[in-house]
C-alpha cells in the first residue's frame, strides 16, 4: 500500500478533488468509490459526514434517509437501523479512514444536522487523530461555526468554508467575516464565481476552489479566473485538468 507523503493538500498549485470519490464509476461516498479515485490518481477526495443517534460518524451525503417514502433524520436513527433501509450501507468514518486515510488527501465535509456543532466536530477530530491524520486533511462545512470550532480545538487542521447561494449575504462585510473564521480555503459553487470575488478572497491569502465542475467549458472558465482547484464527479475532468497549465491563463 502506498503511503501519502505528509503534505497539506492546499500546498499544490491546482487541486482536483474526487467529489464523494468517483461517483460516475461507483456509488458515491463508498470505499469502492474512494479506492477508484485513488487508482485514477485524483489529488484528493471529498466525503460527507453525519452523526447517528448512537453517536457514530458515518459517510453519507444526506442528513436523512427515506423510510416508506417518508424522510427520517439520521440523527434520530441508530446505525444498525439505517443499515436496514439502504441498498448501499454507509460506511463508518473510522472504517474509511482506517482503509484509505493515508493514501490520499481528504476533505471531510461535516454536515450541519441542526443539533449543534460541538459533538459531531469532536467526533470527527477524534477519529482523524486516532489514525494520525492531520497534514492531508481539510475539514469543511457550510456553517462557519463548525470550522471555527475545529481551529479552536486543534489549529493544525486545514479548514474550508463552503459557499453557496444561501450564505453569500455577508459579502459586503467579507473581510471582517473571513478574518474571524480564518479558513485556509473557500469552496464555492462554480456558478457564483467571478474574477472579482476570487481576487478579493485571494488577497486574504485564502485559496478558492469550485464545485461541482463536470463540463470541459466550466473547467476552462474556472481556470481562466485563476481558481486553485475543482471538485468533480467526472474522471474526464481530472484528465483534462492534468493536461492544463493553470499558470498559463
Amino acid at each position: 500500500m502506498k503511503i501519502l507523503p505528509k503534505n497539506n493538500v492546499y500546498n499544490k498549485t491546482f487541486t482536483v478533488f474526487g467529489h464523494r470519490g468517483a461517483p460516475y464509476l461507483a456509488p458515491e461516498n463508498t470505499l469502492k468509490s474512494f479506492k477508484i479515485a485513488i487508482e485514477l490518481k485524483y489529488d484528493a477526495i471529498e466525503l460527507d459526514v453525519v452523526l447517528t443517534k448512537d453517536n457514530i460518524p458515518i459517510v453519507h451525503h444526506d442528513k436523512y434517509i427515506k423510510i416508506d417514502s417518508k424522510k427520517k433524520n439520521i440523527i434520530d436513527l441508530n446505525y444498525e437501523e439505517i443499515l436496514k433501509f439502504l441498498n448501499h450501507a454507509p460506511p463508518k468514518l473510522d472504517d474509511v479512514l482506517g482503509s484509505i486515510g493515508h493514501q490520499i488527501n481528504i476533505n471531510v465535509e461535516i454536515k450541519d444536522q441542526g443539533g449543534g456543532y460541538i459533538k459531531i466536530t469532536e467526533k470527527v477530530i477524534n477519529s482523524l487523530k486516532k489514525f494520525n491524520l492531520i497534514e492531508n486533511i481539510v475539514i469543511s462545512c457550510f456553517n462557519p461555526q463548525f470550522i471555527k470550532y475545529v481551529k479552536k480545538t486543534d489549529d493544525r487542521f486545514a479548514t474550508a468554508w463552503i459557499w453557496g447561494p444561501k450564505n453569500l449575504y455577508f459579502f459586503n462585510h467579507w473581510k471582517i467575516v473571513l478574518n474571524y473564521f480564518n479558513p485556509q480555503a473557500i469552496h464555492i459553487k462554480h456558478e457564483l464565481i467571478s474574477s472579482k470575488l476570487i481576487s478579493k478572497v485571494k488577497a486574504q491569502n485564502i485559496k478558492v476552489l469550485a464545485y461541482t465542475v463536470n463540463k470541459k467549458e466550466t473547467l476552462l472558465n474556472m481556470i481562466s479566473k485563476k481558481i486553485d482547484g475543482v471538485f468533480t464527479d467526472s474522471p474526464a475532468i481530472l484528465k483534462l485538468a492534468k493536461h492544463q497549465d493553470p499558470q498559463s491563463y
